[in-house]
């Protein structure tokens, strides 16, 4: 089973570049191959927002002065398959969709997916804007439509959930927008390997569900249950959890010497605390407010004295990188505050406890070009205060 994740995860980073390339049905349609899905059931459009709207949405729904579709900032729309009953068994088995030529999309097949690309004008878009063009979309058809957005170099994949009419069971209502699940801002030339692992887990043959889903029902679930942002959170804690347990008996803080019983406790401590911390910097890192060279490795092995990959024992780069960023840069302005510990002509110093100052000068190759760096991380208010914050989440993961 590992050695076919891996595999549908190659064929997804593969399929994602195909959105750089190719017109959005041809990309949609190899994205789609890569997690198993195929049907011949479509609509035959040219990819204009024109023909799209004329087609799909006949009544202006989309053009309404209300309307949240954004249709203005649309580049192309394309209808791509239409996913019913008649294809899942044979896809569920790793067959392909054996009808010869293309065939209808039928409005009446309620317990079906169809899947659309959006193209945008623009390279960023929020969640907020995202989910109000998917509800939108959805409004027009009477099952699930399943949006691949992209704008810039990104890709988002947009479902919303949808649950039975309560006085009506032959059809189905939209949920809240708050519902609205969103794989977002996928970058499609290196996407990161959370969302490949994300995508991948919607191949019909991943295993995700209780079993391989061979109908809409299974199907549905299924998606909805990879998408949904409780299984994706519990994911998450399971594998921090799994990494907190190994890592407090791999890592051991100094403690002190009359620490006694409460030393296993204060290690304990220590590994939630920097664990904190090191999820909140890759979060800003993420959001574009930490330079990259602090965690690419090519580039480390230039800005510091000792490559760090070559002596992965060594405390190198967690005493200069990482708490030079938890607090001298996170708590001081972004200003000449920022500097190196000041020492005299005989090496002793008179700000030995001071944190807002940096450390460890000696193990950078270029100091100033470390300062370069870190001087442009914004001023936050708290390296140390905001590890308590975050603390408070985590702390169920402390044992005893």
């Amino acid at each position: 089973m590992q050695s076919e994740n891996i595999e549908h995860q190659k064929s997804v980073r593969a399929a994602l570049r195909s959105f750089a390339k190719l017109p959005s049905k041809q990309a949609a349609l190899s994205f789609l191959a890569a997690l198993g899905y195929s049907s011949s059931k479509t609509v035959k459009l040219d990819g204009s927002v024109s023909e799209f709207l004329a087609q799909i949405d006949s009544a202006g729904k989309l053009s309404r002065e209300k309307s949240r579709a954004e249709i203005d900032y649309w580049k192309s729309a394309d209808f791509v398959i239409q996913l019913t009953n008649d294809e899942l068994p044979m896809l569920a088995h790793g067959q392909q969709n054996l009808a010869d030529s293309a065939s209808s999309f039928h409005r009446s097949i309620i317990e079906s997916f169809v899947f659309l690309t959006i193209e945008l004008d623009g390279n960023s878009w929020t969640r907020g804007k995202l989910a109000g063009i998917t509800r939108e979309v959805n409004g027009l058809f009477p099952m699930p439509a399943i949006i691949f957005f992209r704008y810039g170099n990104e890709f988002t994949l947009s479902l919303i959930p949808r649950r039975q009419n309560k006085t009506d069971s032959s059809r189905d209502v939209i949920a809240a927008p708050s519902k609205v699940a969103l794989v977002k801002d996928v970058d499609i030339l290196n996407p990161h390997r959370a969302h490949v692992s994300i995508l991948a887990d919607l191949h019909i043959q991943a295993g995700i569900a209780k079993k391989t889903p061979s109908n809409f029902t299974d199907l549905y679930q299924a998606w909805t249950d990879v998408l949904s942002v409780d299984t994706l959170n519990k994911k998450f804690y399971d594998k921090l959890s799994n990494w907190y347990l190994w890592s407090a008996g791999q890592v051991k803080f100094p403690v002190a010497a009359n620490a006694g019983d409460e030393a296993e406790k204060l290690n304990q401590i220590a590994v939630i605390r920097m664990l904190t911390r090191l999820i909140f910097v890759w979060f800003i890192k993420e959001k574009g407010l930490v330079p990259e060279n602090l965690f690419d490795r090519s580039a480390l092995a230039d800005l510091l004295s000792a490559d760090p990959s070559a002596n992965p024992d060594d405390s190198s780069y967690y005493k200069a990188v990482l708490q030079n960023l938890f607090f001298a840069t996170l708590n001081t302005e972004q200003n000449d505050k920022r500097k190196w510990r000041a020492r005299s002509a005989s090496g002793s110093t008179s700000d030995y406890l001071v944190t807002t100052k940096y450390r460890y000068k000696s193990l950078f190759a270029d100091p100033d070009s470390a300062l370069s760096l870190f001087r442009k991380v914004p001023f936050l208010n708290g390296g140390g205060s905001v590890s308590k914050v975050v603390e408070i989440d985590f702390g169920h993961l402390r044992a005893g």
